[in-house]
């Protein structure tokens, strides 16, 4: 019992360190990636983006962890003020690598090879941690490992030509004000996603923070395969919707390929859920079986979200669409985690998580559908003209 305790603290911090992540990378992941990709062939103004972008992030990183500090100190949680600030350091530094940059640019083959012995070794000394059940060494091994990865890619971009340290205030700015609806943005999904880890931690016991939370983490880890698909395809849907109408086929096959992926896990959880948990020593959490089975649409209805979100609306410049979509949810959400956790406890965080997201793609499909955005994703009349 002590142990589940333990692992659903950590599991709350993870969520709480999930809101200083969307703080930490605001709207750059899209609005940057879309700046540089409009820009490829100017390098000076690629590095002035990714320069001010960079330093911008610098000030929030320490003002997270000046937030962070100063919250565990406050909290005082039991699992240590450490191994706390172990958890939330990770996810901060998790935060700031800056993997969209090299989508953008196309270099993403170079970045991975770079990086491949960083990530094994920091995997192989995770394991060894794990082994010795110690979660401070589990944690630090993997911020050792991000560091590491962080040094690696400034390396390559400036070897490419593509890093500075110039800082223009008013590139900065205009930054800032290009990812201002996509920050609320993902401040509206945090709000109807790993809000409801910290809402449960709330209203329930530690023991049903903990089997949510992992089944949670379990549904998303397998729903992130499809993520890299996404984000690959995110830059050249900005420069299909600016006319490059040769590069249909690309995202006809990684948009295709990401979808399939996505409904594939959803049918994968549907069916091999109970099983997993089984293999992993899991089920021994009350309802948990029951808790996967209530998530496994999720991977495809956020693949189909995500679709929409990148390809449609966020490459034609509507970002107020998606800020308008994730406030609304938001504010209907968390009210609705309140009351169904209250009623039915981890199944009514389950049944609150998957109903919210089936909406929100229902929203973005009817939305879409309205404003005539379908028409960029059909792809192959292009791939056919050219």
């Amino acid at each position: 019992m002590a142990s589940q305790v333990i692992g659903s603290e950590v599991v709350f911090y993870l969520g709480a360190g999930s809101l200083v992540l969307v703080g930490l990378e605001y709207g750059f992941r899209y609005s940057g990636a879309r700046e540089i990709s409009l820009a490829l062939e100017n390098p000076a103004r690629i590095a002035e983006v990714i320069g001010a972008i960079m330093l911008v992030q610098t000030g929030f990183f320490f003002a997270a962890l000046l937030a962070a500090f100063v919250a565990i100190g406050i909290a005082g949680p039991s699992i240590g003020v450490a191994t706390a600030l172990c958890v939330l350091v990770f996810m901060v530094l998790n935060g700031i690598i800056p993997t969209w940059i090299f989508i953008a640019l196309s270099l993403q083959r170079e970045f991975l090879l770079l990086t491949a012995p960083v990530r094994l070794a920091g995997l192989g000394v995770a394991l060894v941690a794990y082994h010795f059940h110690s979660i401070d060494g589990l944690f630090l091994s993997q911020c050792g490992a991000i560091l590491a990865i962080h040094l690696s890619g400034l390396l390559l971009l400036h070897r490419k030509g593509y890093f500075a340290l110039s800082f223009r205030p008013k590139l900065a700015a205009s930054l800032l004000r290009e990812g201002r609806d996509i920050f609320v943005m993902k401040l509206g999904v945090f709000s109807y996603t790993s809000a409801g880890v910290l809402i449960l931690g709330i209203v329930q016991s530690p023991e049903i923070v903990g089997a949510f939370g992992l089944c949670q983490r379990l549904v998303t880890a397998m729903q992130q395969g499809s993520a890299p698909l996404f984000m690959t395809a995110y830059p050249l849907s900005v420069r299909y919707a600016s006319g490059e109408r040769e590069l249909a086929t690309r995202l006809l096959r990684l948009n295709g390929t990401a979808l399939l992926f996505s409904v594939g896990m959803s049918l994968a959880i549907a069916l091999g859920g109970p099983a997993l948990l089984t293999a992993i020593g899991l089920d021994h959490y009350e309802g948990i079986t029951r808790c996967i089975l209530i998530m496994a649409p999720l991977p495809a209805l956020v693949g189909l979200s995500t679709l929409l979100v990148n390809n449609a609306v966020l490459a034609a410049k509507r970002d107020t669409i998606v800020r308008h979509v994730t406030l609304t949810t938001g504010a209907i959400g968390i009210p609705a985690y309140f009351a169904m956790t209250r009623l039915m406890g981890l199944f009514g965080a389950a049944a609150t998580l998957t109903i919210i997201e089936a909406c929100v793609a229902l929203a973005y499909l009817t939305i879409c559908i309205r404003e005539n955005l379908l028409s960029s994703l059909f792809y192959w009349r292009s791939a056919h003209e050219s």
